[in-house]
């Protein structure tokens, strides 16, 4: 249970078009039968680019930037300009992080009211101008850590591999 997200590529092939010239062999078995897929038949490819879980800051900026405030775990296509948006944004926010020190921090478990000592950036105020956490069902921590840090280095990874000529998707489910 918990905040899973994906980010969908799709890309025209056409392969119906002999212009295209699209050729190749695809086998595929499922449950140890094979499909039968002709690849003339093929007009896009579509599949997974982009993986997060409990990324809730990630998961805020989709929300809000590219759904328009509506979280019903929809798939919502995402622009290019979106994405390096998101991109750049994640790059200045890692400067951020880059730049500052963990310093510990105690918090009290509303469950257990125990204090517990967790480390935390010392920029927690300038990073949630850019991505804010979010709060939510099983939507992970709400802390600016390492946690959140690698998440940040993610979702740059993934950015850093857009393509122009290609759809991308969003979608989250929880």
């Amino acid at each position: 249970m918990g905040l899973d997200m994906y980010l969908t590529k799709k890309v025209y092939i056409g392969a119906e078009h002999k212009f295209n010239k699209i050729s190749g062999n695809i086998n595929i078995l499922k449950d140890g039968k094979n499909l039968e897929i002709t690849i003339k038949d093929l007009s896009y490819l579509e599949y997974r680019i982009g993986y997060w879980r409990k990324a809730n800051h990630i998961h805020k900026w989709f929300v809000q930037n590219v759904q328009d405030g509506v979280d019903q775990c929809q798939s919502s296509y995402v622009s290019i300009n979106e994405l390096n948006e998101l991109l750049e944004l994640c790059k200045e926010t890692l400067l951020i992080l880059n730049d500052s020190e963990l310093i510990e921090k105690e918090i009290n478990n509303r469950f257990s009211n125990e204090t517990t000592t967790i480390l935390v950036y010392d920029c927690s105020d300038l990073v949630k101008e850019k991505l804010p956490p979010e709060s939510g069902f099983f939507f992970g921590t709400y802390n600016i850590d390492e946690l959140y840090k690698s998440d940040i280095e993610h979702t740059i990874a993934i950015l850093s591999t857009l393509d122009d000529s290609a759809e991308y998707y969003y979608e989250a489910s929880w």
